[in-house]
């Protein structure tokens, strides 16, 4: 148990939004489902995550009425990532 308490997604809410993603009550949806797929094994780098993302906000139906309005599948798709909180993460973009 002290072991899980500390696995936490590399992804959060700044991702969201830098792919586009109004704040709102999604956030802690797609969040919380990544944080359990996280605590169950089944996503276990950054890229897991920002594709369990994208595949979250789908199954929610986000993004359908964005097209072309930097949805996350196209933004995602341009190589696109969120700010990195530590500098080791950080991703040039495209």
């Amino acid at each position: 148990l002290n072991k899980l308490r500390h696995v936490k997604p590399e992804l959060d809410g700044h991702y969201l939004r830098s792919i586009g993603v109004p704040p709102g009550p999604l956030y802690r949806t797609v969040l919380g489902a990544l944080l359990d797929a996280k605590l169950a094994g089944e996503v276990a780098n950054r890229q897991d995550e920002e594709k369990f993302i994208l595949e979250k906000l789908r199954q929610e139906g986000y993004g359908e009425h964005e097209k072309g309005r930097n949805a996350p599948e196209e933004t995602a798709e341009r190589g696109v990532t969120g700010p990195a909180r530590h500098s080791q993460n950080r991703t040039k973009l495209k």
